[in-house]
């Protein structure tokens, strides 16, 4: 079961019951539909309504419009169940009666900025801000990568500067939520909004999204905020892990593999007892995400609360992706990462592509046309794209030969092919690698002892 069986069963009103991880999801699965023209959009932020004052908005019936669907939710993963989740909001009286506003689409190549919000307001008790994530854009992608090595990207200033805006026409609590990008916006807005938002500020929910410098994480700003934010990743996470050595995250389990579950409509949900491990124990996720919530709102017994189906801990293939690239990441300057990801855009840019749909095949094709793209770019851009990808291919292969040793789950030196396959794209004096160490460098017969073979 998932959030649209919670759509349908659940009937709870927010008055009995406080918004909580799964409502979360649920209105960021709703910033990802694209709602030009239905709902009105907030002043700063394409609106035309009097300053000051919180646009009038729709309902979630008004959002039913068939001969917009294809506009509204085609090119998106999964893109009927977005539909169903429009249709199925529109009935559920846990949310029919929110007030839907605020919409806001802004793609800024020049800023290298994708950037999307929409909020909803239940009058006299809430107002939820949700973030949308990545679009597809190859310009969304660009910033997403950015991340790695700036302070801050431009979708990140929009964020806050958005519910800033939000939060100055709105009155009483405050929560925020967002999907992969959109959990990243949602947990920076919140960090570092003016001090006064901030205390309005219920609950951040960062749904898989990519994590922060080392900066941002340990600053002041994000101290205030810390309690507050609640970051939920699949067990075999790999975009929620990015950035991010935390351990405190609260582990769903998805019924999809690898990085499929980074899908917000796989994750599971349960609607009675306690989320359970394989050998029947209580869920320590379950236990950590829904006690601390429950016991400050009064909800009495959280065994009766319909609630994500947590994970006791993430899968030992989700450890080991965050291993492959803070290891390979930790290789680099900031100035050369800007370097690779100007050069590795810059190539994808060259087909003429505009979103990662048009980029046609698999990741595999992708990574081997991307080598064969790279043959086409100027000297310098070239030797560091197949540098980098050299050494992120050698990375990888060496830490999966370590953690195979420590049994990590089978079937992961499989997943690894298309790096090999990359490896063998990249013929000796293709990519100098670093002191003479890599793939290009050394070949491909050098893995460490105890390598799988790919």
């Amino acid at each position: 079961m998932n959030i649209l069986d919670y759509l349908r069963r659940d009937f709870d009103s927010f008055e009995s019951r406080p918004p909580c991880a799964l409502d979360g999801l649920v209105l960021a699965q709703l910033a990802m539909v694209r709602l030009d023209g239905i709902v009105p959009a907030l002043e700063g932020f394409g609106g035309d309504g009097p300053a000051g004052a919180a646009p009038s908005g729709v309902r979630p019936r008004d959002l039913l419009r068939a001969e917009r669907f294809d506009d509204m939710v085609g090119g998106l993963v999964s893109a009927g169940s977005f539909r169903d989740l429009l249709l199925w909001m529109a009935a559920s009286p846990r949310f029919r009666d929110l007030e839907v506003w605020g919409y806001a689409s802004l793609l800024d190549p020049g800023r290298l900025m994708q950037f999307g919000a929409v909020s909803l307001t239940l009058p006299d008790r809430f107002t939820v801000v949700a973030f949308r994530g990545t679009d597809g854009t190859l310009v969304g992608w660009r910033e997403d990568f950015s991340m790695a090595f700036m302070p801050q990207v431009a979708g990140q200033v929009e964020a806050r500067r958005y519910l800033e805006a939000v939060a100055a026409v709105t009155t009483g609590p405050l929560y925020v939520t967002g999907h992969s990008k959109g959990g990243n916006l949602a947990a920076y807005a919140a960090a570092t909004c003016e001090e006064a938002v901030s205390g309005r500020i219920v609950r951040a929910f960062d749904l898989d999204g990519p994590g922060f410098r080392e900066a941002t994480v340990s600053s002041a700003q994000y101290d205030r905020a810390r309690d507050r934010i609640f970051k939920v990743v699949p067990q075999e996470s790999v975009i929620g892990l990015l950035l991010d050595d935390r351990d405190d995250h609260h582990v769903v389990r998805s019924d999809q593999h690898g990085i499929m579950q980074h899908d917000g409509f796989s994750w599971q949900v349960r609607f009675a007892g306690p989320g359970r491990d394989a050998d029947g124990r209580a869920g320590l996720g379950a236990v950590r995400a829904k006690a601390p919530q429950a016991a400050k709102e009064g909800l009495g017994d959280v065994d009766a609360l319909p609630d994500f189906d947590w994970a006791p801990h993430l899968a030992g293939s989700s450890e080991l992706v965050r291993r492959i690239f803070a290891d390979w990441m930790a290789r680099y300057t900031d100035e050369e990462l800007a370097d690779f990801v100007a050069a590795l855009f810059d190539a994808l840019g060259s087909t003429g592509a505009r979103t990662t749909r048009e980029l046609s095949g698999t990741w595999q094709q992708t990574l081997s046309a991307l080598a064969e793209i790279a043959k086409g770019l100027d000297a310098p851009q070239r030797q560091i794209l197949l540098d980098a990808l050299a050494q992120f291919a050698s990375t990888a292969v060496q830490a999966t030969a370590s953690s195979v040793n420590e049994a990590v789950s089978d079937g992961i030196s499989g997943r690894l092919g298309p790096l090999q396959q990359l490896r063998g794209h990249l013929a000796p004096g293709d990519a100098a690698t670093r002191d003479g160490e890599g793939p290009a460098a050394r070949g491909s017969d050098d893995a460490p002892a105890g390598a799988p073979t790919i």
